[in-house]
């Protein structure tokens, strides 16, 4: 079974979208044991939460400094000695999910060109 398709099948029996559905009967579906479907989940909650520790600090930080860009963050959580610091994509990816990045200004310049100067 591919990927895509074993992913889509564990969403549907943890949702419980399939009633009477045993986990032992879907892990034999999936072609996985008992064991691997725990630890899978296992992994999930502790990535979630690592993730909820990330969005706590960048909140924390923005409350302070609302425009505070995801590089200056990454370099912040480096500098303070978070438990738990993602690469710079994983951030911007974690934060662009969440609906974080600061918008980008458009930068400002004359309209006309002035005459006379110089």
């Amino acid at each position: 079974m591919k990927k895509n398709c074993k992913k889509a099948a564990r969403h549907v029996i943890k949702k419980k979208f399939v009633t009477r559905l045993k986990i032992s009967g879907a892990c034999q579906f999936l072609g996985i044991t008992r064991q691997t479907w725990h630890q899978y989940w296992a992994r999930v909650a502790q990535v979630n939460e690592r993730h909820q520790q990330v969005l706590s600090f960048v909140i924390q930080e923005r409350a302070l400094q609302p425009r505070l860009g995801v590089r200056k963050l990454h370099h912040l959580m480096n500098q303070v000695g978070v438990d738990y610091v993602p690469g710079r994509d994983k951030l911007f990816a974690l934060l662009r999910e969440h609906r974080l990045l600061v918008p980008v200004k458009r930068a400002i310049s004359p309209r006309k060109a002035i005459i006379g100067v110089g």
